[in-house]
């Protein structure tokens, strides 16, 4: 289940999976719209230093949502019951 984990200036921190859980020289962030980041990476066993990719699919670390586009918490509530739950 995601929650919101805290809020910078710039960014409601949205997470998914717990940080440890992955591999980090292995995480990425996408902007997959404006004002909507997602932090990807590979779980840990998985990422191949070698070639620098992940054996498995990555999976979804936290979101990062813009302030502006999502200014309240209410917002950001919303945002994740339309896509997360």
């Amino acid at each position: 289940m995601a929650e919101i984990e805290y809020k910078t200036k710039l960014f409601w921190h949205v997470g998914v999976n717990p940080l440890n859980r992955f591999d980090s020289r292995s995480i990425r962030t996408v902007k997959p719209s404006p004002g909507i980041r997602i932090r990807l990476g590979c779980p840990k066993g998985y990422w191949n230093s070698r070639s620098k990719r992940c054996k498995t699919s990555t999976k979804t670390v936290s979101f990062l949502l813009s302030t502006k586009k999502y200014p309240t918490e209410r917002d950001v509530k919303d945002f994740m019951t339309r896509y997360l739950d």
